[in-house]
């Protein structure tokens, strides 16, 4: 059983290396002159490059018959999880299969009843949506001794016996790397950066912890500070603290935060105070509002992984190992979007992995 799931972006690593070759273990201020930004730049573009082909599996179990599968999303409110939860019932239904979708609120009392309503209900599998598996350990470890497959998408959980059958996961470094390299290359080697983190999702803490491993790297560049926050902050703490941030340190002329839908909020507060004229703004996930706010010149880039793609790898992965079989690298693709290739995404709708990969699975799932 595989002990993880990640991606590997190909070409990123080398060119990390290069990058980070030109600067020093340094994690405080900036020191010396400018960093040499050609690599960061190289690695940006990469990362902003369309999809052209399928890079999951290429072959696999045909749908197993009249399968009951729950997929707890971590909530409706966001679409980042929304939209896996869609695209999962509708994998559900390309597979045949009788597919439950559930709004977690971001609630982990939510998330504990309906692990076990699943197996109450017989349901022969559950896939939790960045929905962490710590947060919920007993019912994860019931619903494995009731014989349930447990899998998850976007979530960063660990696989064990008592833990998750399967983890899919856009590549974590590959998205902090992405961003990293184009917020140094945009700022021309001196990026002061402001972090802020969520620990309450696994994944997003996980890269945007990355981003800023790789801003502290670079010799000439900073992190002025970094905050923690819940989703909870969003439309409350975290405008007044983003417009605050900017003036407390005038030096910052980057943000990073961990998801797309953290700044929704805070981004209209910070054009009013005039902050967007020196400071570029990054998130993650690439969600409908973000890709917005791209066009509109207020935020500076977000980093996305295929969302509804993901679901249905999860999905894949869920009826492989009802198959008996092992759960297989899906290789979920990541996209850095910025005003350089915003053009190329259709507008009104997320970025979804630029090519028909429910084709490709449908092709799998029915045998040909």
């Amino acid at each position: 059983m595989l002990k993880s799931l990640r991606i590997t972006a190909g070409g990123l690593s080398v060119l990390a290396l290069l990058a980070l070759s030109a600067c020093s273990e340094e994690t405080g201020g900036s020191s010396g002159p400018a960093v040499d930004t050609a690599d960061y730049q190289a690695i940006a573009e990469q990362a902003m490059e369309p999809v052209t082909e399928f890079t999951g599996p290429a072959d696999g179990p045909t749908a197993q018959p009249n399968k009951k599968v729950v997929f707890l999303a971590c909530g409706f409110e966001a679409e980042g999880c929304n939209l896996p939860g869609k695209a999962a019932a509708a994998a559900g239904e390309a597979l045949g299969w009788d597919v439950k979708v559930v709004d977690g609120k971001f609630d982990p009392r939510i998330y504990s009843r309906t692990v076990q309503e699943a197996i109450d209900d017989g349901a022969d599998g559950i896939i939790l949506d960045a929905v962490s598996a710590q947060s919920i350990a007993g019912p994860i470890k019931a619903a494995r001794d009731a014989g349930l497959v447990v899998g998850s998408y976007d979530s960063m959980n660990e696989v064990g016996p008592s833990g998750v059958s399967y983890d899919v996961q856009a590549d974590i470094d590959a998205q902090g790397e992405a961003m990293a390299a184009y917020m140094i290359w945009k700022s021309e080697g001196e990026a002061n950066a402001f972090i802020l983190n969520s620990p309450e999702f696994n994944a997003p803490y996980a890269w945007t912890e990355k981003a800023a491993e790789d801003i502290k790297a670079c010799s000439s560049c900073s992190i002025v500070d970094e905050q923690d926050f819940t989703a909870g902050d969003a439309a409350t703490r975290l405008p007044q603290l983003t417009v605050t941030a900017t003036r407390q340190h005038p030096e910052m002329n980057v943000m990073i935060a961990s998801y797309d839908a953290a700044m929704l909020a805070s981004i209209p507060s910070m054009a009013q105070a005039g902050a967007l004229e020196k400071v570029k703004v990054g998130t993650f996930n690439g969600v409908s509002p973000a890709l917005e706010l791209i066009r509109n010149d207020q935020l500076t880039a977000s980093v996305g992984g295929a969302m509804e793609w993901g679901a249905w790898a999860a999905m894949d992965n869920m009826n492989r190992m009802l198959a008996g079989e092992d759960a297989v690298e899906q290789n979920v693709p990541i996209r850095l979007i910025t005003a350089e290739n915003i053009d190329t995404i259709e507008p009104g709708g997320p970025w979804t992995g630029d090519i028909d990969y429910a084709a490709a699975y449908e092709k799998i799932w029915n045998g040909q």
